[in-house]
């Protein structure tokens, strides 16, 4: 590449020649600088998004886990902090939902068990007067076959 310039005050021209191959050397030079910047900006991006998704995932992986096993029957709750974001919120509500549940069926459990109890004492009630007349019957015959019959006019009053 060759440029021309006069000099002012004097009849003279400055030329300069540069040849292509040191323009290119210096084009080439920061092109591959430029190159592998973005390639280290590159790389380091990507590990840092590889990083942030697999973190993301075992959160996510560990709440599904769970859930599985309530299919199961077993209410765990996720013990681990997993920060204030939307993965950490929905592991804030399937705690809450978890503690909710075995509430209601703690609930439930002491609400049958006094159902039981209240049956049970409905039975005795009605078995002890059963039991009552079923004595008095029987000591009625046995007056009957004794030939007692002021015994048996006394049950039969009874």
């Amino acid at each position: 590449m060759a440029g021309a310039k006069r000099i002012e005050g004097t009849d003279w021209n400055l030329i300069s020649i540069v040849p292509y191959r040191e323009i290119l050397a210096s084009s080439k030079n920061i092109r591959n600088q430029t190159l592998l910047a973005m390639l280290i900006m590159g790389t380091f991006a990507y590990l840092i998004a590889f990083v942030l998704s697999r973190m993301m995932s075992r959160r996510i992986g560990l709440l599904i886990r769970k859930m599985k096993r309530v299919k199961e029957g077993s209410l765990e709750t996720i013990k681990a902090n997993l920060g204030r974001d939307e993965i950490g919120q929905l592991v804030e509500n399937y705690n809450y939902m978890i503690e909710n549940t075995k509430q209601l069926l703690n609930d439930q459990f002491a609400l049958g068990t006094e159902i039981k109890s209240a049956e049970l004492k409905a039975l005795q009630s009605q078995i002890n007067p059963h039991f009552l007349y079923n004595t008095l019957d029987l000591i009625n015959w046995i007056a009957i076959e004794r030939n007692v019959p002021e015994i048996s006019k006394l049950i039969v009053i009874l």
